[in-house]
């Protein structure tokens, strides 16, 4: 991570998903922008590398329906108040 970042979020796989450097840098390793539709795009675009990496597609698509609208809501709010922040 840069110096003088903060850590936001992490995850077992990737260890730096979210930092922040002051009030007004936002880093993101993940896509809190994505919903179902474009993980479905992603799905088919990549099947090939998720399966070589031991993933199953069929197991995310069912994660991205079931987690999908959940996702876009926690999503927005974060995004939200990081921009209500700068305010």
């Amino acid at each position: 991570m840069p110096p003088g970042t903060a850590l936001l979020a992490a995850t077992e796989h990737c260890p730096h998903q979210v930092y922040s450097l002051g009030p007004n840098v936002l880093g993101l390793q993940c896509h809190l922008e994505t919903d179902a539709a474009e993980i479905e795009a992603w799905l088919v675009g990549h099947c090939a590398e998720l399966i070589a990496s031991g993933r199953d597609p069929r197991a995310i698509r069912a994660d991205a329906a079931r987690f999908g609208p959940t996702l876009a809501e926690r999503s927005k709010a974060v995004l939200d108040a990081w921009i209500e922040g700068w305010r």
